[in-house]
């Protein structure tokens, strides 16, 4: 006897003895009530969304999960029909859908929800019913279970209600007291009354909403995401059921559909999936913050008609296998050391490798370099993978010199009152030390027809110098027809003026960058691929990654240990990435593998500088970006290294500058060299380079190139740390992508917290200031300090920072600038500033919103730059 017939029975009603209880249908005819109706409903749901057919049997839990609902779901109709309520089949049939979600059987719920509508559509003549495979159901032979199904729509009142109320209740479970149910269901129903049908994305949105009011909601939002994830990546999961057991049961079904639908590479099945499963760790897809997760359910998550095929951590996986394919036997064991620095948020991969890895079109390079229009559209018809759907604008960047007759044309920009000009294609300016000089000089300065000095823009140093001089010489005579002479310091000023107004030129100091490149050029590096410090050869692509500094951090720094591993880990994948790479033309590929670039660098430098309590405008910042980036370029070049040993160095090791005995290191006294001029950084190290030396003397190098520091803006957002080395935006949130909002950030909240500041007071006085805390004098300065803001720093600290790092680094990085003083005096005093450095290049200059902060000075930053003090070398061990 059920439980619902067993307390009627107590109360003195027994259905099958004593009482009628009748059912209305449709029609208007009557029938007994039948429990056994019931059951045989919530069995054929419950098999739908298990994919097994009448005849398959349910294991023991699915047959108890069954009967439960049942019996629940009986006992409420006919609780009701005691209490005096006509019983009718609607409202059942409605009860019986609470019920399911009540219990946390969403996806059996969303089966049921479809089934009901394709039985109304049915009685209406416009069945819709998709091909998909379907079930018939026990209880009414007319109707259907569709296997793939969208999320669920809106139903009755009621069944919303409830829905909303459950979804609400497990996302906010340990949050009560920071988190209302109340709240988040009422934010709910009123975006579904606003018109949102899906009952999943008016959660999400009220989740959303509420996001400012606490950082709890984060977390709410990120339960979510992650709970409508489950539901359809994972047929044997149930609301606060076994995730672990519920991800190994499912991942090798995962593969197997990936590769029958055409999505992922049908090699991924020979790997050993059981063995991969038991390395699984779902209880890190908590790491993820709410818009990380939104981010990666938009981009990155692989679907089929709507469904989700992947959990986070399935995704971590597909990634790690997709970049492990070229293993052989290790093949297995390497994904497994893969997926544990993918899924720790340790390494983060750039976005192709993110969008593309295990995937049927495993398009894994990045930063190709155009000799002109016909590769550009080369490169970009044939992009592909999921990455090719996303094409954003800011594609390309065209790069000019500044000798060429064109320049003034090259900088034009709206002028007041014309339409903003929209970045398309970026420009960027390749700009000679002579020209720099000239300037500092107040010099004058020709403009050249490169038809008729064909040679300049291959050269560079002091070739270039005196080959310029050779044709102004010849221009004087009149040897040369077509010039044009003009003082440096007035170009000069029309760059400044269109970086003020636009942002742009990105600047690249032409003579940096080739003098402290290591790799085999023939002739000279000529541009930069999009600003991201990828400074290679025509024709010639990379794999780009980056290591997650905020993952290797803490109070006492950086862990030295892990750091080593996961650095050794990340060349590995990124070398197997290149060999791995679909390629936009066989030209491509042929000059891309016999340079073998990647270029490892950092993200997440301002949340390490958090956890070490450092300002970006302090002089420990400065320390940690010296100390962080030697550490991360010595591991990486050994590694290099020791996969030459492995597997042989690269084609081109024998004619690079590597092979002579140079390391990064050593550039900046190359540069100073060529230049003529003080490169005014410090060569002080930390670590023995001489290790490093013996490796390549013995073993050579795999790639051309190793180190460079790229934005890193999707996969920066997906971990939840601002993008590269970039300063905060706000002190408040994480830096989001494509301008969105991330993350909460959890140190200044848990300082305000100590404080005993954190309130609804506190809330308002940060967005009435933008999210910054300069302008809060209770906040003590300490605290202030710490939590600077882009424009609340001196660019000349974030200059200065960049200077530590480039000593380590074979190629460049992306470095934006923040200047609230516009003036144009004041802006090329930081970029004279950066040249002087020894930077390669800069990216955009940016300036304040209308409603700027003022900019706090470092207390020492009328101090002359000071040598940095001798260390002792430190003897790493291989």
């Amino acid at each position: 006897m059920t439980n619902a017939l067993t307390q009627l029975k107590m109360i003195g009603i027994d259905p099958r003895e004593e009482t009628r209880f009748l059912v209305t249908k449709r029609d208007g005819r009557q029938e007994e009530f039948n429990e056994a109706r019931i059951f045989m409903a919530v069995e054929a749901a419950f098999r739908a969304a298990q994919g097994l057919t009448a005849d398959q049997p349910l294991s023991g839990s699915i047959e108890a999960a069954i009967m439960t609902t049942t019996d629940a779901a009986a006992e409420r109709v006919l609780g009701e029909a005691i209490k005096g309520q006509p019983l009718e089949v609607e409202r059942i049939q409605d009860v019986v859908e609470e019920q399911l979600m009540r219990d946390g059987h969403w996806q059996v719920a969303r089966r049921y929800i479809l089934y009901r509508e394709d039985r109304r559509q049915r009685r209406q003549g416009q069945n819709k019913a998709p091909a998909a495979p379907q079930f018939q159901s026990p209880a009414d032979s007319g109707g259907t279970f569709v296997a793939e199904t969208p999320a669920p729509k809106m139903s009755s009142p009621a069944i919303v209600h409830t829905c909303f109320h459950v979804w609400a209740a497990a996302a906010c479970q340990g949050l009560e007291d920071r988190c209302s149910v109340v709240d988040l269901v009422s934010a709910a129903e009123r975006f579904t009354t606003d018109g949102e049908k899906n009952l999943e994305r008016a959660m999400d949105r009220a989740a959303e909403s509420l996001l400012p009011s606490d950082p709890a909601y984060d977390n709410v939002a990120a339960r979510l995401v992650l709970a409508r994830t489950y539901r359809d990546a994972l047929p044997n999961w149930v609301e606060g059921g076994n995730l672990e057991a519920a991800s190994r049961a499912s991942f090798g079904n995962y593969i197997l559909e990936g590769v029958n639908l055409g999505l992922l590479q049908p090699e991924l099945n020979d790997f050993d999936l059981d063995f991969l499963a038991e390395a699984l760790h779902p209880e890190r897809d908590a790491q993820f913050s709410g818009a990380g997760l939104r981010l990666w359910s938009d981009e990155f998550l692989m679907r089929d008609n709507g469904r989700a095929l992947e959990t986070p951590q399935f995704y971590w996986m597909r990634l790690a296998m997709g970049l492990a394919l070229n293993e052989g036997a290790q093949a297995s064991s390497r994904a497994i050391e893969f997926y544990e620095a993918l899924s720790t948020f340790s390494f983060v991969p750039s976005a192709p490798i993110l969008y593309n890895a295990g995937t049927s079109q495993p398009h894994l390079t990045a930063c190709y370099e155009s000799g002109g229009w016909h590769d550009l559209e080369q490169i970009t018809a044939r992009l592909g993978g999921r990455m090719g759907e996303r094409q954003k604008t800011g594609l390309a960047c065209a790069w000019l010199e500044p000798w060429h007759t064109s320049i003034f044309d090259f900088l034009a920009r709206p002028r007041p009152g014309e339409a903003p000009w929209q970045h398309d294609l970026n420009k960027g300016l390749w700009i000679p030390d002579l020209f720099m000089k000239r300037v500092r000089q107040g010099g004058r300065w020709t403009l050249f027809d490169p038809v008729e000095v064909p040679d300049l823009h291959r050269l560079h140093g002091s070739a270039f110098e005196k080959r310029y001089r050779q044709y102004e010489e010849m221009a004087a005579r009149g040897e040369i027809k077509e010039f044009r002479q003009i003082g440096a310091i007035e170009l000069w000023r029309e760059i400044l003026a269109s970086l003020v107004q636009t942002g742009q030129p990105w600047l690249a100091f032409k003579d940096a960058v080739n003098a402290g490149s290591l790799q085999e050029t023939d002739g000279a590096i000529r541009s930069g691929q999009l600003g991201t410090g990828t400074l290679l050869p025509s024709g010639v692509g990379c794999t780009v990654g980056a290591i997650n500094l905020a993952a290797h951090t803490d109070a006492n720094g950086l862990d030295r240990t892990r750091l080593r591993q996961t650095v050794t880990t990340a060349v590995r994948m990124l070398d197997n990435a290149l060999d791995l790479s679909l390629y936009p033309t066989p030209a491509t590929r042929v000059g891309t593998l016999e340079q073998r670039p990647v270029a490892l660098g950092i993200t997440g430098f301002q949340e390490a500088l958090y956890q070490l309590r450092a300002s970006y405008a302090s002089t420990p910042a400065l320390d940690f970006a010296d100390q962080s980036m030697e550490m991360i370029s010595w591991h990486a070049i050994m590694g290099s290294s020791a996969l030459a040993q492995e597997r042989g160095p690269c084609a081109t090791y024998a004619a690079s500058r590597w092979s002579g005995g140079n390391l990064p290191c050593d550039t900046a006294s190359i540069l100073e060299t060529e230049r003529g001029l003080p490169v005014t950084v410090g060569r002080s190290s930390r670590l023995d380079w001489s290790v490093v030396r013996e490796a390549i003397r013995q073993h050579g190098l795999r790639h051309g190139a190793v180190t460079a520091i790229a934005p890193a803006l999707e996969g920066s957002a997906l971990v939840g740390v601002t993008p590269s080395v970039e300063p905060a935006s706000r002190a408040l949130f994480v830096s989001g992508f494509g301008g969105a909002r991330g993350a909460w950030n959890r140190h200044l909240v848990a300082d305000l917290k100590r404080l005993l500041l954190w309130n609804n007071a506190m809330l308002a006085e940060l967005r009435e200031n933008e999210y910054s805390i300069q302008n809060l004098p209770r906040i003590p300065a300490v605290i202030r300090e710490i939590y600077l803001t882009q424009f609340e720093i001196d660019p000349r600290r974030l200059i200065e920072c960049a200077a530590r790092r480039q000593k380590w680094l074979d190629l460049g990085q992306s470095l934006n600038l923040y200047v609230t003083d516009t003036r144009i005096e004041s802006v090329s005093e930081a970029l004279i500033l950066a040249w002087e450095k020894g930077l390669k290049l800069t990216n955009q200059l940016r300036v304040p919103p209308p409603r700027p902060r003022p900019v706090r000075p470092p207390k020492d930053a009328a101090k002359p730059a000071q040598s940095e003090p001798a260390r002792q070398p430190e003897v790493v061990p291989a």
